[in-house]
C-alpha cells in the first residue's frame, strides 16, 4: 500500500512551467501497517521537460519515498507523475499525480497589433500577451499601462484605449521591468 500522507494524489497541482510543484514524499506500507523498506521505487513524469529531482531510488527504514517534482515547460501539454514502488518479492503499487502549468513568469511582453488606429471619441481593446521562458503565451495578472501622450489618447487600467484628439501616442504596457 502506498500512503499519500499530503493527499497529493487527490489533488490538481499548479505551478510554474519548468518549477517545482512539488516535494512529493509517499510512505510504503505492509497490510498490517509496517513500513516497506528497501521497496525499488521509480518515477516518471509526463510532459516535454518535466522532472524529478532528488528522487528516492528505493525506500528507506519508515518506508518513506521523496522526491521535487519539477513540471514541464510546455503549458498546454498535461503533465503527470506516475510513482510505482515495487518489493523483492514482486509486489507493486502506483500512484499518479497531476498538475496543470500556469505561466507567471514574464520574459517578454507585446501587443498583437503593431499599431492601432483609432476613430475620434471611439474606444477599443488594447489586446497584448506575455511569453515566459519557454515561449508560452499567457495574460499576466498587473499590466500598468500608459500613453506616452494623454493629450491625444489615454489607456485604463483594463486597457481601454480611447482617443481624444488627432496625432499619435504610443501605449505602453508594463509588467515589472518589461515593457
Amino acid at each position: 500500500m502506498l500512503k499519500d500522507p499530503e493527499a497529493l494524489g487527490a489533488t490538481l497541482l499548479r505551478g510554474a512551467p519548468g518549477q517545482t510543484v512539488a516535494r512529493v514524499r509517499f510512505m510504503a506500507m505492509g497490510r498490517d501497517g509496517s513500513p516497506i523498506n528497501n521497496a525499488v521505487v521509480r518515477w516518471i513524469p509526463t510532459g516535454r521537460g518535466a522532472a524529478v529531482r532528488n528522487a528516492s531510488r528505493a525506500t528507506n527504514h519508515a518506508g518513506e519515498l521523496t522526491a521535487e517534482w519539477v513540471l514541464g515547460t510546455d503549458a498546454g501539454e498535461e503533465q503527470g507523475l506516475n510513482v510505482s514502488v515495487t518489493t523483492w518479492g514482486g509486489a507493486s503499487k502506483q500512484i499518479a499525480l497531476r498538475a496543470t502549468a500556469i505561466p507567471t513568469h514574464v520574459a517578454e511582453l507585446h501587443f498583437a497589433a503593431e499599431t492601432l488606429a483609432l476613430k475620434l471619441g471611439r474606444d477599443s481593446a488594447a489586446r497584448f500577451f506575455a511569453r515566459d521562458d519557454f515561449g508560452n503565451e499567457f495574460v499576466p495578472d498587473s499590466v500598468e499601462f500608459l500613453s506616452s501622450d494623454i493629450s491625444v489618447a489615454a489607456i485604463t487600467t483594463g486597457g481601454r484605449i480611447s482617443s481624444h484628439r488627432r496625432g499619435q501616442a504610443v501605449a505602453i504596457a508594463r509588467v515589472g521591468r518589461h515593457v
